[in-house]
C-alpha cells in the first residue's frame, strides 16, 4: 500500500511540475499580452484626444447640380472636415474662397469643390475672345489687370465709348525705332490684348474703319482710377453696314443696341459731313483773302480725294464722299 501511494505521490508532484513547466509561458504570454493590450488602449485614447483637439480644416461638395458660370451660394454646398489623409481628396478652402465664385464647368450632384474649378468675374460668354489690338491708341503706364474704355474721338470733337470697362490682358511694348534716336525700347505701349464678345469686334471694327474714313478721327484707351468704379455704357452708333450685320449675326448673343442707334449715326455723319466742309470752305475763302490765315490742321480736305469741288461754283455746292 505504502508503494502504491508512494507512485501516487510521485505522479501527482510529477503533473503539478509539468503543470508550471508549461503554465509559466502561457502567464508569460498573458501578462506580455495584456501590457500591450493596456499600450494599445492607451494610444488610441491619445490619438482620439488629439484628433478631437486638433483643428479641422473644412471643404464643400454641391448640394445639387450647378451649371456652367453659375455663382455658387451658401445653399449650393455642403459642408464637410476634412482630417489627415482626406486632405489628397478633398482640398480644404475657406468659405470666401467658394462662395460668390462662379463655376467653369458644368458640375454634378456630389461633385467635389476644388479651385481648379472656381473663377472670379464676370460670366465667361461663349462669344468671347482674346484679341490683340495694334490700332488704339494707349495710355502711358499701361498694365495688365487695368480697367480701361476703348473710345473714338471724332474732328469735331464729338466722343463716344465704343467699349466700356475692358480688363487689359496684356501688353506688349514698343521696340526703339531707330537706332541713336535716344528711344528707349519699351517706352510706350504698342498693343493691347482685351477680352471682347462678338458685339465688341463688330464695334471695333466700324470705329477703326471710321478712323480710317475721317482723318483726325482717333480710337483711343482711358483708364479707370480704379477698378471698381461704375462700368461706362456703350453709346458709339455703328455705321449701317455693320449695324445691319448686327442684326443677324448667329454668333452674337444677346444683342444690345442703344435706343435711336440708326438715327443717331445718321446724324453723326451729317455732323462730320458738315464740320469737313465748314473747315473746306474756310480753306478755300482764305485763299482768295491771303490776309486770313485759315487752316485745316489735317483735318482731312488734302488731296486724298476725301473731297471734291466743282468747277465753277462756291464752297456751299462742295461734295463729301464717305
Amino acid at each position: 500500500m505504502s508503494f502504491i501511494r508512494l507512485r501516487r505521490k510521485n505522479a501527482a508532484i510529477a503533473c503539478a511540475a509539468g503543470a508550471c513547466i508549461a503554465g509559466i509561458p502561457l502567464a508569460a504570454t498573458a501578462a506580455y499580452m495584456g501590457v500591450s493590450l493596456g499600450g494599445c488602449r492607451t494610444e488610441l485614447a491619445q490619438v482620439k484626444a488629439e484628433a478631437e483637439t486638433a483643428e479641422r480644416a473644412q471643404g464643400y461638395i454641391l448640394k445639387h447640380d450647378l451649371q456652367e458660370s453659375h455663382v455658387i451660394m451658401e445653399e449650393d454646398l455642403v459642408r464637410i472636415s476634412i482630417v489627415g489623409e482626406e486632405g489628397s481628396i478633398y482640398e480644404a478652402l475657406s468659405e470666401d474662397q467658394v462662395i460668390g465664385k462662379r463655376c467653369s464647368l458644368s458640375m454634378k450632384k456630389g461633385a467635389v469643390i476644388s479651385s481648379a474649378v472656381l473663377y472670379e468675374g464676370e460670366e465667361i460668354l461663349p462669344d468671347l475672345r482674346l484679341q490683340d489690338f495694334t490700332h488704339i491708341s494707349l495710355p502711358e503706364g499701361l498694365e495688365k489687370d487695368d480697367y480701361v474704355d476703348i473710345r473714338i474721338v471724332f474732328p469735331d470733337g464729338e466722343d463716344y465709348i465704343v467699349a466700356g470697362h475692358k480688363k487689359v490682358l496684356g501688353t506688349v511694348a514698343k521696340a526703339a525705332e531707330a537706332e541713336g534716336s535716344g528711344a528707349e525700347a519699351g517706352s510706350g505701349t504698342e498693343s493691347v490684348s482685351l477680352c471682347v464678345s462678338e458685339e465688341e469686334i463688330l464695334r471695333l471694327a466700324s470705329a477703326y474703319v471710321d478712323t480710317v474714313l475721317y482723318t483726325d478721327a482717333e480710337l483711343y484707351a482711358i483708364k479707370y482710377v480704379e477698378e471698381f468704379q461704375k462700368p461706362a455704357k456703350t453709346n458709339y452708333p455703328v455705321n449701317p453696314q455693320v449695324f445691319g450685320l448686327m442684326g443677324w449675326d448667329p454668333n452674337m448673343g444677346e444683342k444690345i443696341y442703344f435706343e435711336g442707334e440708326e438715327k443717331r449715326r445718321e446724324t453723326l455723319n451729317g455732323n462730320i459731313a458738315g464740320y469737313l466742309n465748314g473747315s473746306l470752305g474756310s480753306v478755300l475763302r482764305s485763299v482768295e483773302n491771303p490776309e486770313t490765315d485759315v487752316s485745316l490742321n489735317g483735318n482731312g480736305a488734302d488731296a486724298s480725294g476725301e473731297y471734291a469741288v466743282k468747277e465753277d461754283k462756291g464752297p456751299e455746292e462742295i461734295e463729301f464722299f464717305e
